[in-house]
């Protein structure tokens, strides 16, 4: 029962072949629930933000996302590039993005470059105002020589929104107390 004395009618699906029950009230809380959560999908459907791309190689794959409710799209090589074990380069991907402003493009490792071959990446924030080519930073962990072509995969990315904070500096004992306070690197044990 809503507020007021309303009821919200809803049928069952049947089972093998027990008829559909006709009504059952529906509480507040389960009814919120499902609006919140109808919202949130229709919301994100309607607000799905565009990342322009420009191909500045021939022959390098515009960047997507391998399989349906994948989080990161795949960022392909726009050179060929041969890394030596404990090797470091920025490798071009081909192309430059406009990333959406309120928004920020984080690169992360390719999990099957990662475990098999030890190909990490490091230092891949791409901010919104940044118009150049996207390059990759990465590294080679492994113990063999790692050579990528034009058009293989490099990395991923990841969109995120952020907040923007304004700073305040405060003098000594003015941070609040916190469960952690100072202790860092280890410090909650193995």
């Amino acid at each position: 029962m809503l507020a007021d004395g309303v009821f919200v009618e809803y049928a069952s699906g049947a089972v093998g072949n027990a008829p559909l029950q006709s009504t059952k009230p529906l509480s507040l809380r389960t009814g919120l629930f499902m609006f919140l959560y109808l919202f949130g999908r229709l919301y994100t459907k309607l607000m799905k933000k565009t990342l322009k791309i420009l191909r500045v190689r021939d022959g390098v794959p515009v960047p997507k996302y391998a399989l349906a409710g994948d989080a990161g799209f795949d960022l392909y090589v726009g050179e060929q590039i041969t890394l030596a074990p404990m090797e470091r380069a920025s490798i071009n991907t081909g192309y430059k993005m406009e990333i959406p402003e309120g928004c920020v493009g984080i690169i992360y490792e390719k999990s099957g470059l990662a475990f098999k071959n030890g190909i990490i990446t490091y230092g891949n924030v791409i901010d919104s105002g940044y118009r150049g080519e996207v390059r990759v930073g990465v590294m080679n962990l492994g113990k063999d020589s790692h050579t990528f072509e034009p058009g293989n995969k490099v990395a991923q990315m990841i969109i995120h929104s952020y907040e923007e904070v304004e700073f305040r500096e405060v003098q000594d004992g003015e941070l609040s107390a916190s469960a952690r306070g100072e202790r860092g690197f280890g410090s909650t044990g193995k």
